[in-house]
């Protein structure tokens, strides 16, 4: 989902910095998810997304949220969106998602909680540009 997110951005957005932010995360995203499943088949696991998945909820909201915007309106939307995406998720992962694993998953929970993190980060150097 955050790629769909993304690629939102790499597709409708006007201002540069904000599609090559979009495109950094796009790319992130997917060695994040590589090294995932990387590390899921070495630990024979299965992954399987929830049955509610927080990600799913916020990119509708996006989606409806971005609707008819264009040009300044819809990157500094964006970059707004992606701030809450990425604060929303890491709330998600410490708080949800550490409580249902086991603890030989926990470090690859801390990982990507400190992986969002630094692509809030990121985002967040955006978001001054469009205060």
């Amino acid at each position: 989902m955050t790629i769909a997110f993304a690629t939102l951005a790499t597709e409708r957005g006007a201002d540069g910095d904000v599609r090559k932010a979009a495109e950094k995360l796009v790319s992130a995203h997917r060695e994040a998810r590589q090294k995932l499943e990387r590390i899921a088949s070495e630990r024979h696991l299965t992954l399987a997304l929830p049955e509610h998945d927080t990600s799913t909820v916020l990119l509708e909201q996006a989606r409806a949220t971005l609707e008819g915007k264009v040009g300044r309106s819809f990157d500094s939307t964006w970059v707004n969106l992606a701030q809450n995406w990425f604060s929303t998720l890491i709330l998600d992962n410490n708080r949800l998602v550490k409580a249902r694993i086991g603890r030989e998953m926990q470090p690859v929970a801390q990982e990507h909680t400190t992986w969002l993190f630094h692509q809030s980060a990121d985002i967040g150097g955006l978001r001054k540009k469009f205060k």
